[in-house]
């Protein structure tokens, strides 16, 4: 049940969940919403409950601030009992509706739930647990399979770059100004490389600080990239390559030598090679493709086989070169290092 309240600002206190030092207003959005209240008013947008004598808001944040600054003293205010995960839930969803391409007001909403959650039970949480309690999951329909639930995009992206501030890599002010897409593209692949490295140096016994330090060139490669990325030098296709890229340039400039980064990433490389023609969809075309060559006769699909061999002798043309420039030898294994700039 739910009532509405004309209630002075003074009485309004934000969602306990909310962090304005960490998460500041987002001024183009404020002002949007000052000019809708000087032009048409105010409308009964903002959800409360009432604690302490007061009203504690859990949506419409960014509409408050906007009432603030067109001078209102008083607004209409949807009144309703709500329990502090309900709160956290409608935060959720106002940042959803209203910054959906942007990532730091997402990540907001995701903290918020970390902690929430954390107090609560106690203990490490899986991202799963704290998405269901924001509602950012989807559900995946396999063949012959029971439906799978798993995260969505956002909650992928703020569950990774939670970890990357979490653990000391990266400050909030480097993912400023991100969409959601540009960031999870950066954090995951950060999260991913690292959680390469610690398995990498694991199983070869390699000293932790080895492990801590490629992290951190790791880290340092997705900062330099959310730089390029809010700069517009670089295109969404290539932010993934361009983490590893920077971290690599990154590692070249520092003075260890013993880092396992160059062996994490070149393994994920030679896996990726080896699918390249064995077990990825072009193998499974080629596949097909042969067990009917013997058969055609059309001109057009004489043609196009003799297209698909020309491609297929350009790329072991293309292999052969890159195998001569990476041939390990002395000489060419410290150009490597130095190279990379």
């Amino acid at each position: 049940m739910s009532i509405i309240k004309e209630i002075a600002l003074s009485k309004l206190k934000p969602n306990h969940n909310r962090h304005l030092a960490d998460y500041p207003w987002n001024e183009s959005k404020v002002k949007s919403l000052q000019h809708s209240i000087e032009d048409v008013g105010m409308w009964e947008s903002i959800i409360a409950r009432e604690i302490d004598g007061g009203y504690e808001m859990a949506f419409g944040h960014h509409r408050l601030e906007a009432a603030t600054r067109a001078g209102l003293k008083e607004v209409p205010v949807i009144v309703k009992k709500l329990t502090d995960v309900q709160m956290l839930q409608y935060m959720g969803r106002e940042n959803g509706e209203d910054y959906s391409t942007d990532f730091l007001i997402m990540l907001n909403t995701w903290e918020g739930a970390v902690r929430f959650l954390a107090h609560d039970n106690g203990q490490k949480l899986q991202a799963i647990e704290i998405a269901r309690v924001l509602g950012w999951t989807r559900v995946i329909e396999r063949p012959n399979r029971a439906p799978d639930t798993t995260i969505t995009v956002v909650a992928q992206a703020c569950n990774a770059g939670h970890k990357l501030i979490d653990g000391g890599y990266i400050n909030r002010d480097d993912l400023s100004g991100m969409s959601v897409t540009a960031a999870n593209d950066t954090v995951t692949r950060a999260v991913a490389r690292m959680e390469a490295i610690n398995k990498d140096a694991k199983a070869k016994s390699r000293p932790k600080k080895d492990a801590d330090h490629a992290k951190k060139m790791v880290a340092k490669g997705a900062v330099a990239t959310a730089k390029q990325v809010k700069a517009g030098t670089i295109a969404k296709k290539d932010i993934k390559g361009q983490v590893d890229a920077n971290a690599y340039k990154a590692a070249a400039s520092s003075k260890v030598k013993n880092s396992p980064l160059f062996s994490s990433f070149g393994q994920t490389l030679s896996d990726r090679i080896n699918k390249m023609l064995s077990t990825d969809a072009s193998a499974q075309h080629l596949s097909e493709i042969a067990r009917y060559a013997s058969k055609v006769v059309v001109e057009d699909d004489t043609a196009t086989l003799k297209r698909i061999n020309f491609e297929l002798e350009q790329l072991g043309n293309r292999t052969d070169a890159w195998r001569k420039k990476i041939t390990p030898t002395k000489e060419k294994v410290i150009s490597i290092a130095k190279g990379i700039k």
